[in-house]
């Protein structure tokens, strides 16, 4: 048993994770509602059961969850005006954020885990719970990345955005801050390949990179392993990874002749045959034209 734990916060972890959860790092969160935790161990005054996705039921107390949760609080309602409701699913998260979120309702989490830390923000996003919600974008999370464990820690935090299934402010900036140092993980390149459009854009947009010619290779071998058609290929490339690239790293020429419809000098780094889609590209070579030119100016200004 964990210090600070109850017994039946115990038995109840065990019963619902079907085995012993082993030793992981955490990330220490306030705790809440340490009055009720007796209330897990009798289940007389239940009044709704959580059936958690992977099978498991939880019985729990309506006030308790609509204490912890506007949403949940909105989704219950209907027992005040006559309706009860003998059961509940969430839509989504994941079981083990499901467990960590019951016990941390009933003030009884311990830390934490950090591999549900982008599945937990969701989560408290989704279902408006502003507390949780506010200690988890406050954590130093910058702190934890020193050392020799960094990249490893920042990996894990990575494949959590390759996996997450909403893209909010918070997966954004967890992004921002820890691709750059997840590079020699290994488990993040196995995971980038298979990981959806909009979270690869997102990696790949703030992978260092030594040429933006590299960016744009890694994007064409990510689309090529889709197993798509050229044309379908070409506009996933326009409507999904054209805003990663910094396109004004690129030389003049070959800005230019993107921009007038042939942009072969990409094609043939991407791998991929832009076709019609070079037409959609135009006004991020205009951009990257614009910006190559105002750097310009701003050195020879800068000249005596």
């Amino acid at each position: 048993r964990r210090p600070g734990s109850s017994p039946g916060c115990c038995r109840r972890r065990k019963a619902m994770a079907g085995c012993v959860e082993p030793p992981l790092k955490r990330l220490c969160l306030q705790q809440r509602f340490h009055g009720v935790r007796r209330l897990l161990e009798d289940d007389s005054l239940t009044d709704v059961i959580i059936a958690i996705p992977g099978g498991a039921r939880v019985r729990a107390h309506r006030a308790i969850l609509a204490a912890s949760s506007d949403e949940l609080k909105a989704q219950l309602l209907p027992k005040a005006l006559g309706w009860s409701k003998a059961s509940w699913s969430p839509s989504c998260g994941a079981p083990e954020t499901w467990r960590w979120l019951i016990d941390w309702m009933y003030g009884c989490a311990s830390g934490l885990p950090m591999e549900l830390l982008v599945d937990t923000a969701l989560v408290a996003g989704h279902f408006r719970m502003p507390e949780l919600l506010a200690e988890i974008t406050a954590l130093s999370l910058s702190s934890l990345l020193v050392g020799t464990e960094a990249a490893a820690i920042a990996g894990s935090f990575v494949i959590q955005v390759l996996r997450a299934w909403a893209l909010t402010d918070f997966v954004r900036s967890l992004a921002e801050l820890c691709v750059p140092l997840s590079t020699s993980c290994p488990q993040v390149w196995q995971e980038l390949w298979s990981a959806p459009l909009d979270n690869v854009a997102l990696v790949l947009g703030h992978l260092p990179v030594l040429c933006e010619a590299d960016r744009l290779r890694l994007i064409g071998r990510y689309l090529r392993g889709l197993g798509e058609k050229q044309a379908d290929l070409a506009a996933t490339f326009a409507a999904h990874f054209s805003a990663c690239v910094q396109w004004d790293a690129f030389p003049s020429r070959a800005l230019e002749e993107a921009y007038n419809g042939d942009a072969s000098s990409f094609e043939s780094l991407l791998c991929i045959g832009l076709g019609r889609s070079v037409a959609t590209l135009r006004s991020a070579m205009h951009s990257a034209i614009v910006a190559r030119c105002q750097r310009l100016d701003a050195g020879a200004a800068s000249r005596p």
